[in-house]
């Protein structure tokens, strides 16, 4: 027969997991992304634009940028975390200045941010190809490249933000 405990247990997990996923997924929230990168002629440092591309503003921001190897056994914080940049409203950019990292394969951008209801938002970690890891550098303008699927797998397994 059913367990009437097990059923609404289960039930009531199943709603909240829906119920996340449409606050998540909801256009009416902040949604920041780095959205365009460049290294100047210079070569002697990383321009991040970020955007947000959801409807709210997003308020209190920290960013914190990272390069990562694999297993994550080595990283190297390529900026410190960037606190209460006020407010970026839909379409606003906000640019950080990091230093150039060639010597770790992948970049990892941590946010947070909180929306007008005040509520944290902390969204997934986002890693990208360092840029001309192994290869010589020169100037470039381009949106970050975005990691595999398969290689986001491995990335983000274990992977908490928290810990740079």
């Amino acid at each position: 027969m059913w367990n009437i405990p097990a059923v609404a247990a289960a039930g009531a997990a199943i709603w909240l997991l829906v119920a996340q996923e449409r606050r998540w997924n909801s256009e009416d929230r902040p949604q920041l992304a780095a959205s365009y990168l460049e290294i100047p002629k210079a070569l002697d440092r990383y321009d991040w634009t970020f955007t947000n591309y959801g409807k709210d503003d997003a308020t209190n921001i920290q960013i914190k940028i990272a390069a990562v190897d694999l297993t994550h056994t080595h990283y190297k914080l390529l900026t410190n975390p960037v606190a209460d940049l006020g407010r970026l409203k839909r379409g606003m950019i906000y640019h950080v200045t990091t230093a150039p990292e060639n010597g770790l394969e992948f970049i990892v951008v941590c946010l947070t941010y909180h929306d007008d209801g005040a509520a944290l938002l902390v969204d997934p970690p986002q890693f990208y190809f360092t840029p001309f890891y192994m290869r010589d550098n020169h100037p470039t303008r381009s949106q970050p490249a975005p990691v595999t699927g398969l290689e986001y797998d491995k990335l983000s397994a274990g992977f908490s933000c928290d810990n740079l």
